[in-house]
């Protein structure tokens, strides 16, 4: 149930559901000839979409997330184990289109193959299975191995978790899969935006991973960007993980 709950309120914090939703009832107020409260209606929306849109507002938002952990520079010699959490690639395209289909966060695999080769005594787990709540069930996991077999990795050396839907699930299910000793040393993978909660998520159910975060969408400085900075992708994605820690903390999840 939480899992579809988090599903549904995301279409609510998409900001283009906001503006449609704004000018929806400016309609409604126009048809009912309320011209005056239709006009306060449409300048709301306006100065929403310049002040999300043409405002650093996106970085603003993300930045504090990404910077939260920062990227190990130098790695411990007995790491244990390596977790990448989901979230690469499109596995509804990747099953039509019978290949993978990287994303905006493909760094998440891509770095994980890096670190499998360094430690090549590792333990290795890929998290990911069918987040869609409609349709035709397609693990994530599975369609993620095309990929590291394209790229040359023995995924004989992988633990798959297909059953994990959501951040809040991964831990639960790689426990399942894995049996770890007391004292061992894991690395958690995983987009830097995503890495508070998850790490969050993490330590609540018993693990203490060292943060390994990827795929960046905003410089570590607070100047203005033209690109990243008003990236409406950016803005979407930090909206939904601010309210995730928020909601996961009033859940008691954190």
């Amino acid at each position: 149930m939480f899992h579809i709950a988090s599903k549904l309120l995301a279409w609510f914090l998409e900001p283009v559901t906001w503006f449609l939703l704004l000018q929806s009832v400016a309609l409604l107020l126009i048809v009912r000839r309320r011209h005056r409260a239709a006009g306060v209606v449409l300048a709301g929306s306006v100065i929403l979409l310049v002040v999300l849109t043409q405002l650093p507002v996106p970085g603003l938002l993300i930045r504090p997330l990404e910077q939260a952990y920062p990227a190990p520079r130098d790695l411990p010699a007995d790491i244990d184990g390596i977790i990448v959490l989901g979230g690469s690639l499109d596995p509804i395209l990747s099953r039509i289109y019978g290949k993978p289909q990287l994303g905006a966060d493909a760094e998440r695999l891509t770095e994980f193959i890096a670190l499998a080769r360094q430690m090549p005594k590792a333990k290795l787990v890929l998290s990911g299975g069918a987040a869609a709540i409609w349709g035709d069930p397609i693990s994530e996991a599975e369609e993620s191995k095309v990929f590291l077999e394209q790229q040359g990795l023995d995924t004989r050396r992988v633990l798959f978790d297909h059953k994990s839907r959501s951040t809040l699930e991964h831990p639960g299910y790689i426990d399942e899969l894995v049996r770890r000793a007391p004292g061992e040393q894991w690395l958690l993978v995983t987009s830097a935006f995503h890495m508070p909660r998850a790490l969050a998520v993490f330590r609540k159910a018993g693990w203490d991973p060292i943060p390994y975060p990827v795929s960046y969408r905003a410089s570590p400085d607070y100047h203005f960007s033209w690109s990243g900075d008003r990236d409406y992708l950016t803005l979407s994605i930090a909206i939904r993980e601010w309210v995730g820690i928020v909601m996961y903390r009033l859940a008691g999840k954190l």
